[in-house]
């Protein structure tokens, strides 16, 4: 076994990779929104009657709405969000020149524009490491 696998193999796997996941992500957008609109529509029926719901009920159900607000970001988060995706991104770029420099050949420009790039990101990942380090520490 001389362990090459296909080109045509690697590009099923991804493709059925990228619709997993977008079906996913799909799937979860369409049962958040339902599981919303019968909140809203349990609202609106005691709006329509002019009635204040009682807070057995609005209670549960304004919690639930308001957990689908994103909560507010400190600081200190937003730099460890920055740190973590000039992380990845520097990996990924990094990963793209190592792919370039063992394949070689033309054109050899991609290889130098995936350093560049990669050293970009590196560099602010040492910011962003910095800013978070320095910036005082979440109170909640």
């Amino acid at each position: 076994m001389s362990g090459h696998v296909p080109e045509t193999a690697w590009f099923l796997f991804w493709v059925g990779l990228v619709v997993v996941v977008m079906s996913w992500a799909w799937f979860m957008a369409i049962i958040v929104h339902r599981h919303n609109m019968k909140a809203l529509e349990v609202l609106r029926l005691y709006a329509e009657k002019g009635e204040e719901p009682p807070p057995s009920v609005a209670e549960p159900l304004m919690r639930h709405l308001s957990q689908a607000a994103p909560p507010k970001k400190t600081e200190r988060s937003r730099h460890r969000q920055g740190l973590a995706f000039c992380l990845i991104s520097a990996g990924a770029w990094a990963g793209v020149a190592w792919w370039r420099a063992d394949v070689g050949g033309e054109p050899r420009w991609i290889f130098y524009v995936a350093v560049a790039v990669a050293l970009a990101f590196a560099g602010g990942a040492m910011a962003a490491l910095i800013n978070t380090l320095s910036t005082p520490a979440d109170n909640g």
